[in-house]
């Protein structure tokens, strides 16, 4: 092979491409002149030597030709030669696994002025194989996320990524290479130095959470796995780990404990107030309902004894919802739980009416209960929130009733081997709801805006417990108004059917007022 430069183009005498070729000679990088129209000038011999070109036969053959066998290491195609004029210089780095050749390219495009002839110059510089992959194996440790490390059998760093160097609060990959975790986080060095040992002994790989203190006090939490680092011939040689930081999930863990704890603390102090003040609370509510049935037994007069027995039953329901409330604060559920128990639903609607006659008796409303002869009489349900239901619609209807009447209808809606359907109906003869007004309760439900004109009072709040407990019994609810003026309110609620008890049906109608 002929090693000697060769310029077909420039005169032998010119000075300045003496000058040229010997200075392209004596570089280690390869250099090659190419034409506009992709013809080779000229190369050096590191070209030569690269790339096995036999010159001058190689001269003024295209490029393209003359690396057929090297295409792919080529920075440039033909498309930059349609408008040569365009390219701009430009480094890149081409590996070509055929050749196993990596070379470092440097495109300069060349000026009239600066030479004539040659339009691009290319320079390649090989670059080690190893030395790439070593490269390209640091970039791909970097993207990976978390903290990767590895460490010698001594527990000694030998390598890590970026990464860590930030997470750790250090300064560069040379202030963790060559130190020990006693080194850089002393205060948690013996369980970390524990759990390398583990993999040394065991082989196996192992997950776990760790605790690091970095330099600037701040304490750290990372889920860890960690392999053996193994020889080429499978010698276990050190530890390779992969640390992600989980910092903010803990302390999310904790605050959530502190919370947590908070609430349960409350809860406990609310039971043992309720507990403390249960006797405080039965004594006043039995001693009056003791004294008002007292009293009643001995008056003689028919009006005084009428309403000595209205006040009567008022003190005695006024006790059992302060018990029931008790038993609910002992149990430590508060009534949230839906309870299915057998009750008698007579008991249930005499106590509703019990509690509405003394503020109907005031008003002279009437006040009737009407249930329907198939109605049983005893069902499996809550009971508890039934009641409540139905004394915060009753006591509504009574409310913004001025006269007239209030009636509770209950009727059977569907019955099969194991459950029934009730429907109960309230309705009055009050002054009734705007159809905007009946728009935003079967909305929202809430009555903080319902005004009565008449007497400017504002509609109560017991509405949203009604749809709390309708919703948690799966029933459902509605409202309609009455052209004559009034308010119905129906509710339809699953119950169970107690195939044990026996009991007589309801009457037709019962006549409370």
């Amino acid at each position: 092979m002929n090693k000697h430069i060769v310029d077909p183009v420039q005169p032998a005498s010119s000075t300045q491409s003496n000058y040229w070729d010997v200075i392209s000679n004596v570089l280690s990088d390869a250099v090659i002149g190419i034409r506009a129209d992709a013809s080779v000038e000229f190369c050096n011999l590191a070209a030569c030597e690269l790339f096995k070109l036999d010159w001058p036969q190689a001269s003024n053959i295209s490029i393209f030709d003359l690396f057929q066998n090297f295409s792919t290491l080529l920075p440039i195609n033909s498309s930059c030669f349609d408008n040569i004029s365009q390219v701009t210089e430009s480094q890149r780095e081409i590996y070509d696994t055929g050749s196993e050749l990596c070379l470092h390219w440097h495109v300069i495009p060349i000026t009239p002025s600066q030479r004539e002839g040659a339009c691009l110059i290319l320079v390649a510089k090989p670059i080690a194989s190893n030395d790439v992959i070593a490269e390209h194996l640091k970039e791909l440790i970097n993207c990976i996320p978390g903290s990767v490390y590895w460490k010698d059998k001594d527990g000694v760093y030998l390598g890590c990524n970026q990464f860590m160097v930030e997470t750790s609060g250090l300064w560069a990959i040379e202030d963790i290479v060559g130190k020990a975790d006693q080194e850089l986080w002393p205060l948690n060095a013996t369980q970390l130095r524990a759990n390398d040992m583990r993999v040394l002994m065991t082989g196996e790989v192992i997950s776990n959470e760790e605790v690091i203190q970095i330099p600037d006090g701040t304490e750290m939490w990372f889920s860890t796995v960690k392999m053996p680092l193994k020889s080429p011939s499978g010698a276990i040689i050190g530890v390779i780990g992969n640390s992600v930081d989980i910092s903010d999930r803990k302390r999310s863990e904790h605050e959530l404990a502190l919370a947590k704890a908070e609430a349960e603390h409350a809860n406990q102090t609310k039971a043992a107030f309720l507990k403390n003040m249960e006797h405080d609370l039965r004594t006043p509510f039995t001693g009056l309902y003791g004294l008002t049935q007292l009293l009643w037994k001995r008056e003689s007069d028919p009006e005084k004894k009428e309403l000595l027995g209205l006040a009567t039953h008022s003190a005695k329901q006024l006790l059992d919802i302060c018990i029931s409330i008790l038993e609910f604060s002992r149990n430590g559920d508060c009534g949230i739980k839906v309870a299915q128990r057998v009750f008698d639903l007579t008991y249930l609607l005499q106590r509703v009416m019990d509690i509405e006659m003394p503020p109907a008796y005031l008003k002279n409303i009437k006040l009737s209960l009407c249930c329907e002869q198939d109605v049983p009489r005893w069902i499996v349900g809550d009971q508890h929130r039934v009641f409540r239901i139905l004394v915060n619609l009753m006591s509504n209807a009574v409310k913004f009733t001025e006269s007239g009447s209030v009636v509770l209808q209950v009727k059977l809606l569907a019955q099969d081997a194991d459950q029934l359907q009730l429907q109960f109906r309230i309705e009055d003869t009050g002054i009734g709801l705007s159809k905007r007004k009946q728009d935003q309760i079967m909305a929202l439900f809430v009555a903080k805006s319902y005004q009565a004109e008449v007497n400017n009072k504002v509609f109560g709040l017991g509405l949203i417990n009604v749809k709390k407990f309708i919703d948690e019994l799966d029933g459902s609810i509605k409202v309609d108004t009455k052209q004559e003026g009034g308010t119905i309110f129906t509710c339809d609620i699953p119950f169970h059917i107690h195939s044990e008890v026996n009991g007589k049906s309801l009457p037709l109608t019962t006549p409370l007022n």
